[in-house]
């Protein structure tokens, strides 16, 4: 005869980590917004230059039109992610707490 106990019918429950939709929805708001400032600042060396402006002042000019676009890319990404990470910290559920309180012993 074996001494072990037998927990085969008590199985401990397993902590299933619940996936929040919203966490997805976040993380491909970030992609979008990558995928914005690459094409953005990719896209500056394109385009042609007017007739009536020389070469250096065309370069000039996409040069700083880029970084401006390429901030306000920035701006509007930190701005959304502080609105939605504010948001996420509000709507996360948390777990309810359980409080075991140990009574001190009766004095005989």
């Amino acid at each position: 005869m074996s001494t072990t106990p037998n927990t085969s019918h008590h199985p401990q429950p397993v902590k299933k980590r619940k996936v929040r939709v919203f966490t997805w929805i976040i993380l491909a708001i970030n992609a979008i917004f990558a995928a914005w400032l690459i094409g953005g600042i990719a896209s500056v060396s394109t385009g042609d230059c007017p007739p009536n402006m020389s070469e250096n002042a065309c370069d000039a000019a996409k040069t700083v039109g880029g970084g401006i676009g390429a901030l306000l890319i920035v701006f509007l990404w930190v701005a959304a992610d502080v609105i939605l990470g504010i948001i996420w910290l509000v709507t996360r559920k948390r777990e309810p707490q359980v409080v075991y309180v140990q009574q001190a012993p009766a004095q005989p």
